[in-house]
């Protein structure tokens, strides 16, 4: 009889294990497991965001009119020149153009990374910080047209337009990782038998320990 009730007592044990198994263990390892994904392709979207941002201000540096302007003086006169912080050539007795296309990107970028840094970092979901990122590529799209109007041929301009096509994209893909995290309901399931587990099964686990012996 003590064999019987033994044996029922260790099959009761590997139901335990089987229930903690698919109620608790799995739905943990899948939530880490896709938290673990979610962040990989959200760094992929944030490195593509900045090498198509380089890749838009190294255009706007090198199309713009003043570039080509003061390329064309620094070859033509013997004025001594210097090349500044952004790879541009400037004369030392010019003033700098408060109203350049490389100022007004520098600011656009500066803006862009501190707004979509606030979006992304904001626990609440914010319309008004998502629109200031939205703002900011409408900044630089008509950052893009002062090109067009600078002579700047059209495959040229394109280019630059795929370029902001494929940042939108990217911010989009890590708006929708921001938005639709690990489903509500897994979560629920998780923490739900997290808490209800030990109080039901911890009296068995004594109990066997105790008086089982094993």
């Amino acid at each position: 009889m003590w064999i019987i009730f033994k044996a029922y007592i260790i099959n009761n044990i590997i139901f335990i294990y089987l229930y903690i198994g698919i109620a608790v263990v799995f739905p943990v390892v899948f939530s880490i497991n896709a938290a673990y994904h979610r962040r990989e392709e959200a760094l992929r979207a944030l490195a593509a965001i900045k090498g198509n941002m380089l890749a838009m201000r190294l255009c706007y540096s090198h199309w713009s009119k003043e570039h080509r302007v003061n390329s064309n003086s620094n070859s033509n006169t013997n004025t001594n020149t210097k090349i500044n912080k952004n790879g541009d050539m400037n004369k030392n007795n010019d003033n700098n153009d408060t109203n350049s296309i490389i100022t007004d990107a520098d600011e656009i970028i500066s803006t862009f990374f501190n707004d979509l840094k606030l979006y992304l970092t904001n626990h609440v979901l914010d319309i008004q910080l998502e629109e200031n990122v939205l703002y900011n590529f409408s900044s630089l799209s008509r950052l893009t047209e002062r090109l067009r109007d600078d002579g700047v041929a059209s495959p040229e301009i394109s280019r630059v337009n795929e370029y902001l096509r494929i940042m939108m994209v990217h911010f989009e893909i890590m708006k929708t990782i921001k938005v639709y995290r690990t489903p509500v309901v897994m979560r629920g399931f998780t923490k739900f038998f997290l808490t209800v587990f030990p109080m039901l099964y911890g009296p068995v686990f004594a109990y066997i320990g105790m008086y089982m012996c094993l």
